[in-house]
């Protein structure tokens, strides 16, 4: 590996924002986004987001999603303690085996945890029962995890590779330094509408989703991961991909510090013109190496 992938060094923004349609009938906002370390530049980083399910059963998700985003951010950072270069080990699968079903029973044991401290009460079942009926309210006490769920995506960016994981809806664009944009695997066709996979379902380490990326010549130059309410505005799926691009080529205009300072009024904008749900937006931008000018982004015709 060039000696320049190892100087490299890593920043990142992002927001959560309450959604239009939730602020208008008075809804918490669901989703989550935390990062280490919290300094936000590092030669290395963990980004984590979360989509906290806001369903009627799902009625302590927002804890839910704070508890995923906690959870998979400290994964990624031991995990690059653990790995901090590639050294010819097939990475793909130790993280699969190191990340994917501890991500979910530590979640679970946190969840539990909380739990503990705070049952669920009567008032709680109560108001699911009204809702959905009396099998709601005995699947919840048989299961009470099921209160917390949340979807999971998250990004561990170093010198040497990086790392991208989803559980659930919402989105993960990478973009070259040409400004390509690609995703790291195709769309789960199952998730349409309001179903998705989720964090509180058995055996969810087996719906995790995850992709390793060796630093090289085609390095991703940004990594951005959404919750669904953020890529559901947009009008088409091209008109969502150009927007990995679009950040990129802000950012080296206008620099990091400018876009973020932009982004609570973009976000809001955002969900006010589209979803009207929740939406969460992180970006992981890999700053170009002193006296190497960036290359000219192709133009899109």
């Amino acid at each position: 590996m060039g000696g320049s992938h190892q100087s490299a060094k890593w920043h990142v923004i992002g927001r959560a924002v309450c959604g239009a349609a939730h602020r208008r009938n008075t809804m918490p906002l669901q989703d989550a986004i935390c990062w280490l370390p919290a300094e936000g530049s590092s030669p290395w980083l963990a980004l984590a987001l979360a989509d906290g399910h806001g369903s009627p059963v799902c009625f302590r998700s927002k804890q839910g999603a704070d508890l995923a985003v906690e959870t998979a951010a400290l994964l990624l950072r031991d995990f690059h303690l653990r790995h901090p270069d590639c050294d010819g080990t097939d990475l793909q699968r130790v993280a699969e085996e190191e990340i994917s079903k501890p991500l979910v029973s530590q979640w679970r044991q946190s969840v539990m945890r909380q739990l503990e401290q705070n049952p669920l009460t009567a008032s709680e079942l109560d108001g699911l029962e009204q809702k959905l009926g009396s099998s709601a309210g005995r699947a919840l006490e048989a299961d009470p995890v099921l209160a917390y769920g949340s979807t999971a995506l998250a990004a561990l960016a170093t010198p040497a590779y990086s790392l991208l994981l989803q559980l659930g809806d919402g989105d993960c664009l990478i973009v070259s330094r040409l400004g390509e944009t690609f995703r790291p695997w195709s769309r789960d066709t199952r998730l349409l509408g309001v179903e998705t996979t989720s964090l509180c379902m058995h055996q969810a380490w087996n719906e995790v989703r995850l992709c390793i990326r060796q630093a090289g010549e085609d390095s991703a130059a940004l990594l951005l991961l959404c919750t669904d309410g953020y890529s559901n505005s947009f009008r088409d799926d091209e008109g969502f991909l150009n927007v990995g691009r679009d950040f990129l080529e802000l950012i080296r205009s206008e620099g990091i510090e400018k876009v973020n300072e932009h982004l609570d009024e973009w976000l809001a904008e955002t969900t006010e013109n589209g979803s009207g749900d929740d939406v969460s937006l992180g970006i992981l931008w890999r700053e170009e190496e002193p006296g190497l000018t960036p290359p000219s982004l192709p133009l899109v015709i």
